[in-house]
C-alpha cells in the first residue's frame, strides 16, 4: 500500500508520514523548522521535509489526510495572518471567542460548505509543493483517538482538550484494530480550556499551560476548592463547565495565582479519575489511552494510572502537534490497514 500523509494546520502545525505497513516513519513540527513556538497554519515546511523523506525511501505518496473537518475554515481563509507569531490568541480574546463561537455553533450547521471550500484550499496549496492525490479531512478528535490508539490492543481511547470539530472530548473503544465511539461531548466541557483561561491570564503565551500547573505546586487549593468544584463538574461521564472562564476569573476575585493553579489543578485530578473509572465500569478494557491537550498534564495521568487498569499509556504527542500521525493513521486505518 502507498504511504498517506498526514496534516495538521492548526496550532502546532505538522506533517507526518504513515507506510503501507501503518508504520509512523516520519513526523516534524513546523515550529522546528520556522523556529517559532507553536506555529500555527498551513505547515509548507514540514511537508517539504516528508516529501523528501518520502523520496529518500522510494516510496509513493497515496492520499493525505487533514485534521480537522468544520471549523478551521476562517483561519484557512486567513492563513498568512494566521501563521504570523501572536495569530493563534488565547481562549479571553475577542478573536479567539468570536473562533470559538463559529467552530463551536455556526459552522456545525454548515459543514458542506466548510467541507468543500477547506477541501479546495487545500488542495490548492498542496498542488503548489508538487502533490497531486486526494484529499481527506478528518474529525479532530478521531485523529487524537487514532494517535493513542495505533499500539492496538483492547482498551480505551479518551480524548479531551479545548475544542476541535465541535467537541472538546470523546470517548472511544479500541478492539480488534478498529475504534468506535462511544460518548462526544459537545464544547465547552472539561478543564482543558479553564487551563488556557488562566495562562492567559498570568501573563503566559498560548500553549503555556504547563506553567499554570507549575504554579499549582507553590498554591494551597483549599480555599478556593469549593469553588472549582461548583464550575467544573461531572455530568455522567461528560466532564462539564457551569460558566464561562472569565465568570471563574471574577468569582475567583483577587486570589493567589498560585492559589487559583492548584485549585483548578486538584479538582481536574478528581473528576478525571471519577469519569474515567465510570467509563471503565461502564465500557470495559484493559487498559486507558490518552490523547488530546490536557493529557501533557502529568499529574492528572499519574492520577490515571491509580485506576485498576493494566496500563494507562499517552500519545507522546498528546496535544495538537500530534495530531497529523494521528489523521495519517486514521486514514490508513479507514482503507483497511492494520
Amino acid at each position: 500500500m502507498s504511504w498517506v500523509l498526514g496534516v495538521c494546520d492548526g496550532h502546532d502545525a505538522g506533517a507526518a508520514l504513515v507506510d503501507g505497513d501503518g508504520v509512523l516513519r516520519f513526523a516534524v513540527s513546523e515550529e522546528r523548522l520556522s523556529r517559532i513556538k507553536h506555529q500555527p497554519g498551513f505547515p509548507a515546511a514540514a511537508i517539504r521535509a516528508a516529501l523528501e523523506h518520502l523520496r529518500a525511501a522510494g516510496a509513493a505518496l497515496g492520499s493525505v489526510a487533514v485534521a480537522e473537518r468544520v471549523g478551521r475554515l476562517p483561519h484557512r481563509l486567513l492563513d498568512r495572518w494566521y501563521r504570523r507569531p501572536g495569530g493563534a490568541r488565547g481562549p479571553l480574546s475577542a478573536s479567539a471567542r468570536l473562533s470559538a463561537a463559529w467552530s463551536n455553533r455556526v459552522a456545525p450547521r454548515v459543514p458542506g460548505i466548510e467541507v468543500a471550500v477547506s477541501r479546495r484550499l487545500l488542495t490548492r496549496r498542496l498542488r503548489a509543493l508538487g502533490i497531486e492525490v486526494p484529499v481527506r479531512l478528518l474529525d479532530h478528535h478521531l485523529c487524537h483517538a487514532w494517535s493513542a490508539a495505533a499500539g492496538g490492543g483492547d482498551a480505551l481511547v479518551l480524548t479531551l482538550d479545548g475544542f476541535g470539530d465541535g467537541l472538546s472530548g470523546t470517548l472511544q473503544r479500541l478492539e480488534d484494530g478498529a475504534l468506535r465511539r462511544l460518548e462526544a461531548w459537545p464544547a465547552p466541557a472539561g478543564p482543558a480550556l479553564l487551563f488556557g483561561a488562566l495562562a492567559q491570564s498570568f501573563g503566559y503565551d498560548v500553549g503555556d499551560e504547563g506553567k499554570v500547573v507549575a504554579r499549582a505546586a507553590a498554591g494551597d487549593a483549599g480555599p478556593l476548592l469549593p469553588l472549582l468544584r461548583e464550575v467544573l463538574v461531572r455530568d455522567d461521564l461528560r466532564p462539564a463547565l457551569t460558566t464561562s472562564p472569565a465568570a471563574l476569573l471574577r468569582r475567583a476575585g483577587g486570589a493567589r495565582p498560585a492559589d487559583l493553579a492548584a485549585a483548578l489543578q486538584r479538582r481536574s485530578e478528581e473528576l478525571l479519575v471519577e469519569i474515567a473509572g465510570a467509563a471503565l465500569a461502564r465500557y470495559g478494557g484493559r487498559q486507558l489511552r490518552l490523547a488530546g491537550g490536557l493529557f501533557a498534564n502529568v499529574a492528572v495521568n499519574r492520577e490515571l494510572a491509580s485506576l485498576d487498569v493494566d496500563g494507562v499509556s499517552v500519545f507522546g504527542a498528546m496535544g495538537d502537534s500530534g495530531l497529523c500521525a494521528g489523521a495519517a493513521w486514521a486514514a490508513h486505518a479507514a482503507r483497511g490497514g492494520a
